[in-house]
């Protein structure tokens, strides 16, 4: 698989690192990853690095099984690094159709990124968009 989910052992936090295009077909196996490494590490956080992932690559099958399959992770935030403006909006979509009370924030610097997951708010400095 071109993408990489893991426990990023430095910052002590679940990450994915999207790489190149996100097909459907990789939606169920990114999902079970993401779900094992957080009942590992008993967390609702998660940090996206989406920066090499090209704006116009996904479809609505692939973001109608982000939503479908996303639901089940109970995530309670989501640090989004390196997000175009197109993959923001679609990313407020389907955060806002998995339900619940997801948190997030777009962020153009990893440390900043990481800060925010830990609730380190004074570390921030350039926080892109915030939920409200």
């Amino acid at each position: 698989m071109k993408h990489k989910v893991y426990f990023d052992e430095v910052n002590n936090i679940p990450r994915i690192d999207i790489h190149g295009r996100l097909e459907v077909e990789d939606i169920a196996p990114l999902v079970e990853n993401i779900e094992q490494i957080l009942k590992a590490e008993s967390t609702g956080y998660l940090l996206s690095d989406v920066s090499d992932l090209p704006s116009y690559q996904i479809d609505r099958k692939t973001r109608r099984a982000l939503q479908e399959r996303g639901k089940v992770l109970g995530l309670t935030k989501i640090a989004m690094l390196g997000a175009s403006p197109a993959i923001r909006m679609i990313a407020r979509l389907v955060i806002k159709l998995l339900g619940g009370e997801t948190a997030y924030h777009f962020f153009s610097e990893e440390k900043e990124a990481v800060a925010w997951l830990k609730g380190n708010r004074y570390e921030i400095q350039g926080v892109v968009r915030r939920n409200s």
